[in-house]
């Protein structure tokens, strides 16, 4: 007979899986995981346990073996649907309310652009601290699903009564207002060109429609996307958005035909991460 523990004891001698969960104390994470579960009973009875091993051992990401994923302030549902949240993706929430705070009118119009699980949305709406009108879209009904799903988990922890409208949308094609603020994580790695640096979990998991931009369009579909953002900024508007390291700069200067003042910030690395772009 083996136990549980006698499979987790062995599981854990024989796989270290630093490569794919670095930082991760994988005993602590089995240990939770098994916690209802006696460990001297027989492992014949706990199959679906096995399975989880199994697929940690594959790299399948955590998060979406767990079915959620901490950001911000809050837990997020999330699942093969949509990108796991990164924390350097909290610097872009502390920068949308830095610019909510500024804005004075009494209706305040904001738009996210690919929402994904809404983490970046839902964070910002969590802490702001006037009533919003929020519109959100994303290209993928698949991501849209699940923006909802975390749009009812955390719909009760508002300060305000926020008006929240999701849709399907390609950049900004659906949306018809004009907002005072809107942000964006939109798919910024080259297919080609920056493939090289995605983590091989990242790419055998995470879907590819959110990651990538193919390279011989990546700056027309941005000029695009520019143009259609600043034609529907409000006049002293301020559009946020993250990008990649390498083509931040490139990018700075396409946005310069569209915005009044183009800047960058960096992320907790230092590394060029945000375009923030100002409609004077």
């Amino acid at each position: 007979m083996v136990t549980v523990k006698q499979f987790f004891d062995h599981f854990l001698k024989e796989n270290s899986l630093g490569d794919f969960y670095p930082g991760i104390q994988l005993r602590h994470l089995l240990d939770t995981y098994f916690l209802l579960f006696p460990k001297e009973n027989e492992l014949s009875e706990y199959t679906p346990k096995i399975e989880f091993c199994e697929n940690l051992k594959r790299g399948y990401p955590l998060e979406y073996l767990c079915q959620k994923s901490y950001f911000y302030r809050s837990e997020f549902y999330v699942d093969e649907r949509v990108l796991i949240p990164r924390s350097e993706s909290e610097i872009l929430v502390e920068m949308a309310l830095e610019e909510l705070s500024k804005i004075k009118s009494n209706e305040i119009r904001v738009a996210e652009i690919g929402v994904g699980s809404f983490c970046l949305g839902l964070s910002f709406l969590i802490d702001a601290n006037k009533k919003i009108d929020f519109v959100g879209g994303d290209l993928s009904r698949d991501a849209l699903e699940v923006a909802r799903i975390n749009t009812e988990k955390l719909k009760d922890v508002f300060k305000f009564n926020h008006s929240i409208n999701l849709f399907e949308s390609d950049r900004m094609q659906n949306m018809n207002d004009s907002f005072h603020l809107i942000f964006s994580n939109p798919p910024y790695i080259r297919e080609e060109a920056d493939k090289k640096g995605v983590h091989i979990q990242v790419d055998t998991y995470e879907p590819h429609l959110a990651l990538y931009l193919k390279d011989k369009e990546y700056m027309s579909w941005f000029d695009q996307f520019f143009k259609e953002v600043s034609l529907k900024l409000e006049k002293s508007g301020v559009f946020i958005m993250e990008g990649h390291e390498d083509t931040l700069e490139a990018l700075k200067d396409l946005g310069k035909n569209y915005f009044s003042t183009v800047d960058i910030r960096q992320d907790y690395n230092q590394a060029n991460r945000f375009f923030i772009g100002r409609k004077l």
